[in-house]
């Protein structure tokens, strides 16, 4: 589900374990390329800047500045491409550090 508004792992700004927060909040730059999926988390992509191409169960779904994309559990997906000014905001809930199952 898209909505609109009209080499780095993600750093997570809160929803670590030791804050006991139901949603995790995290920033990326340079996201990370690897297919996969999550088995009961909803994973929310919110583009500050640039854009980015998406994998989705197979189909390619661009996200530019200012839209969101929502990929919900059991969807596979990866990151195809992004632009070089891309920044983004990732919401996951609920928080579950073990549930990324690569495919």
């Amino acid at each position: 589900m898209k909505l609109s508004k009209q080499n780095s792992e993600s750093k997570y700004l809160f929803g670590l374990d030791e804050f006991k927060s139901p949603i995790q909040v995290g920033f990326v730059d340079r996201p990370e390329k690897l297919k996969h999926f999550h088995s009961e988390v909803f994973e929310y992509f919110l583009v500050s800047s640039g854009h980015i191409i998406m994998e989705v169960d197979g189909s390619e779904i661009r996200v530019s500045s200012g839209e969101v994309l929502c990929v919900e559990p059991k969807e596979k997906h990866m990151v195809k491409e992004c632009s070089e000014d891309f920044k983004c905001f990732i919401v996951k809930y609920p928080v579950n550090q073990k549930d990324k199952i690569i495919s």
